[in-house]
């Protein structure tokens, strides 16, 4: 099987994307073998409670419990120093996820308890049927008549148990599709944002492997050649497919080949791995603490590194939402300390790459648990080791942590890594164009379309705070999706384009003027400039967004709070709009966005959607949350010119049955840009130019 992942690999990297074809066979594997491995666990952990009694079950819980807890407790202890390795940063960085996160809460009692275990086992809920089973196996220890039926779970079991082995025969060629798949179509340029993540989520995770491998074979007592080999099928079986579930059959009958020499009056102990299985597996496991690493990375991406309050307070929330998940139990920490919650996309981002090492490592966390616990219940534990094992394990945090901060601090620049928005511009040179002759069918009746054509340049006027619509990028252009749009209108008419520098709310006076011909900058319809200029049909009509400081955005999920302090760009927002959106609320006029960041205008500012996304890429440590209405977003030409406004609004039509409205959104709104469409890198087309 090690030949299927290596092969895979190269297969990836040859083919590229092109080999995506090949993810229908992987998947179908993996999906087979929870097929069957559901159905398994749910007849063994019947069978196996039914065939024990009360006093072993209650010991049982007692040590799983115990080990489980030092487990938690040592990890916990290793990552806090070790995220102390990334070294200290001058400033905070700046990434965000625009888009709302779900929450952070977890209904436990949705979890345990089932109303219907038919409805859990389809959805592969595995907690509800621990506790179906748990309870459908204790009913039938003291059932004088369930002879017959232990006997018929035991030839079910083992037919199931068949099954699996036959779909394990094509493991090796479903492995190779899988790691092919991975290995061709995942985006570096996008895991490049988390890099520093990744190495530090390797670093604790080999660290935490490691560990585990050492303090397993040496209080068992185990040979650690033999301990690797028995695990290695479930370890190749769970990093291929990304999963831990479907490789328990595999770590059951590796524990049980590694005590497969127990006596006759302990034999009782490997029945008993069948009913833990499940419990660990839906208790939060050693590798789903790991979560905790992001939580310390986020914090030092944002220049606030985790203090030991900071990092209580992380452990106390993400535990039990573990329950729930590793990415609800990230979500509960960032919240508890304060820090982005929508961060959660980086993590999602890095998933690809840190998914494979968590799947294997969860291989391992289980084996360590079942040895321990067959070891220590059959009386091989080797109570005088395992405080070296402890110490070595201590050792080697330290010398982690120590090499890390010397090596990152290195290596790692002061300076955040910024988003690219603002890094951002035009591929094509601005539209040239001159002078154009005035159509023979215009009329007396004045229209600054003649003047365009006749001076054979049109005047655009910009709000060059408008992000996402106008802004300077970082080499001083006026870049942005109105811009965009400017310079098509520009190529449509044949003349060149000048932009204008003007604020919004100047913009009725610059038309009034003969400053600008048109005014392009994301522009909000409001009662004023609907009667001082003419306005074309809406391009975009994006919803109202309030911004708010991330950690207040509770306070504001259900409307503005009473006597809340708004701020809103100066004429983007109307008085009737402000009623409608809060009616008590005290606003405040800022001249543009960075105004309200900087000095604290306001608890929250007013802004449309497509706004929002851009700034809270520039500004991580805000949130957002739906207002009422929504912005319809226009262009205005000078009062009374409805020559020029009819032809803005043929052309605007015209623009999106072109497709360059959607292309100049997924380039400056949605933030996607030319990497949208960018093929993977890969040996076939960019070494040997196969296609």
């Amino acid at each position: 099987m090690y030949y299927s992942i290596f092969a895979g690999i190269a297969a990836g990297l040859f083919f590229g994307e092109a080999i995506e074809p090949l993810k229908l066979p992987g998947t179908a594997f993996v999906r087979a073998l929870q097929m069957t491995t559901l159905p398994y666990l749910v007849v063994a952990m019947i069978r196996s409670i039914g065939s024990l009694d009360a006093t072993l079950v209650a010991r049982m819980g007692r040590r799983l419990l115990a080990i489980l807890t030092v487990g938690w407790v040592g990890v916990y202890a290793m990552i806090f120093p070790v995220i102390h390795a990334l070294p200290p940063k001058e400033s905070a960085g700046n990434f965000s996820h625009p888009q709302a996160v779900e929450g952070a809460n977890v209904d436990h009692l949705e979890i345990f308890v089932p109303s219907n275990p038919f409805h859990a086992m389809a959805n592969a809920e595995v907690p509800a049927l621990a506790l179906f089973c748990g309870l459908l196996g204790f009913a039938l220890m003291g059932n004088p008549r369930k002879g017959e039926l232990m006997s018929a779970l035991t030839t079910l079991e083992q037919a199931l148990g068949e099954v699996s082995k036959i779909v394990m025969k094509v493991a090796p060629y479903s492995t190779f599709c899988l790691f092919a798949v991975a290995a061709g179509t995942l985006s570096l340029d996008e895991l490049g944002r988390v890099q520093l993540y990744v190495l530090l989520h390797y670093a604790v995770s080999f660290l935490l492997f490691g560990g585990l491998f050492v303090s397993c074979a040496m209080s068992t007592g185990l040979p650690m050649a033999r301990l690797g080999a028995s695990m290695k099928d479930a370890l190749v079986l769970a990093v291929s497919s990304n999963s831990l579930f479907v490789a328990l059959p595999l770590i059951k009958d590796a524990v049980e080949g590694l005590y497969d020499d127990l006596p006759a009056d302990k034999r009782y102990v490997l029945d008993e791995i069948e009913v833990m299985l499940p419990l660990i597996f839906i208790a939060p496991g050693l590798n789903q603490l790991l979560g905790t690493v992001f939580v310390g990375f986020v914090g030092w991406y944002y220049g606030e590194p985790l203090g030991l309050q900071s990092y209580l307070a992380a452990v106390a929330a993400g535990w039990p939402a573990a329950f729930g998940g590793m990415t609800v139990s990230i979500i509960a920490q960032l919240d508890a300390v304060g820090l982005p919650t929508d961060s959660i996309a980086l993590y999602r981002l890095a998933q690809p790459i840190s998914g494979l090492i968590m799947a294997g490592l969860g291989v391992m966390a289980t084996v360590w648990t079942l040895c321990v616990y067959v070891a220590w219940e059959s009386g091989r534990l080797q109570w005088p080791k395992i405080a070296p094992a402890t110490g070595s394990f201590a050792v080697a945090t330290v010398a982690t942590t120590v090499a890390g901060r010397l090596v990152l601090g290195a290596v790692v620049p002061a300076a955040p890594v910024e988003d690219h928005l603002l890094d951002q511009r035009f591929a094509d040179a601005a539209p040239a164009g001159g002078p154009q002759a005035v159509p023979t069918h215009a009329t007396a009746a004045p229209s600054r379309l003649w003047e365009i054509l006749t001076r054979g340049a049109v005047r655009v006027g910009v709000d060059p705070t408008a992000i996402p619509f106008a802004f300077e990028n970082s080499a001083k252009e006026i870049v942005g999706f109105d811009v965009g749009m400017a310079r098509d209108l520009a190529a449509t008419l044949g003349v060149s384009l000048t932009l204008v520098p003007i604020r919004e709310a100047e913009a009725a006076a610059a038309l009034d003027r003969g400053d600008v011909d048109v005014v392009m900058s994301g522009l909000a319809l409001t009662g004023e400039i609907l009667r001082d200029a003419a306005v074309s049909e809406p391009y975009r009509v994006p919803e109202w967004t309030l911004v708010v400081l991330d950690r207040a955005r509770d306070r504001w999920v259900d409307g503005a709070p009473p006597k809340a302090k708004i701020a809103a760009i100066a004429g983007e927002v109307d008085a009737a709009t402000q009623r409608a959106i809060a009616v008590d609320a005290a606003w405040e006029e800022v001249p543009d966005a960075d105004t309200f960041f900087a000095d604290g205008h306001g608890e929250a500012l007013l802004v449309n959607a497509d706004v929002a996304r851009a700034l809270l890429r520039l500004h991580p440590r805000f949130g957002v949350v739906a207002a009422r209405g929504a912005a319809s977003l226009v262009y205005a030409a000078p009062a009374g010119d409805e020559v020029f406004i009819d032809l803005i609004d043929r052309w605007i039509g015209l623009a999106r049955t072109r497709g360059v409205l959607e292309e100049l959104e997924e380039t400056w709104i949605v933030g996607q840009g030319d990497a949208a469409g960018r093929a993977r890198w890969c040996v076939a087309s960019d070494v040997l130019h196969l296609w």
